[in-house]
């Protein structure tokens, strides 16, 4: 339950995310690839790739920022044409965000909020975002997470509490199955050796967001 102070004002839902709207075992009967861009977008990536291997551009910055458009790329052309998220809908906001101290750097970078690293409790909204209307205040700079999590049954089952079983897609999404890897997955990749080349050990610590940022 939401107290006084968490209260936001309700946008109304686009007609066609409501026309997405399915029962868990409809969204989870979907089939929903991993996405094909187009021809000159896939000899784009496929060279970002390669070139990053460690010792490609050494602009976390830039490595950041096409690792993200790439991402949302493939996200658009997969699982966001099932996706029922619309602008407002904060459910999701109040669960863990496990991420990168480069990323979280990344925002310090491009926004006004500062990185303050301090263990903090996770439970509630996470503090980037604007309670009063649901709205993600860094969402050009949100890190992968944050892109890639999606629902494709229905937000009820969120309003419902953290608990209650519903289809969604996640990072764990797009893990190497058998054999198999997923352009997301190599994306991901990328940002964990920029991690690593920042830690300068492969031993990668993954923090919650309100470990690095405030509500102030």
């Amino acid at each position: 339950m939401r107290t006084t102070g968490e209260r936001m004002k309700k946008q109304p839902t686009p007609p066609e995310i409501i026309a997405r709207f399915k029962t868990t075992e409809e969204a989870l009967a979907l089939d929903i690839d991993h996405g094909i861009p187009p021809p000159d977008k896939q000899l784009e990536i496929s060279n970002f790739l390669e070139n990053f291997n460690g010792k490609g551009t050494t602009n976390p910055d830039y490595i950041l920022k096409k690792t993200y458009e790439y991402i949302d790329l493939l996200m658009d052309l997969s699982v966001n044409k099932h996706a029922v998220c619309s602008r407002g809908c904060a459910h999701c906001c109040k669960i863990k965000v496990d991420m990168l101290e480069v990323e979280a750097l990344y925002i310090q970078l491009h926004t006004k909020f500062m990185v303050k690293k301090k263990q903090r409790d996770t439970s509630g909204y996470c503090p980037l975002l604007n309670k009063k209307t649901g709205d993600c205040r860094i969402y050009k700079y949100r890190p992968a997470p944050c892109r890639i999590f999606t629902t494709v049954d229905n937000p009820k089952y969120w309003a419902q509490g953290p608990d209650v079983n519903h289809a969604i897609f996640s990072v764990h999404s797009f893990q190497s199955e058998e054999g198999k890897k997923s352009v997301i997955s190599y994306l991901l990749d990328v940002l964990d050796t920029l991690e690593a080349n920042y830690q300068r050990t492969k031993d990668i610590k993954i923090q919650d967001l309100r470990y690095y940022f405030s509500k102030k």
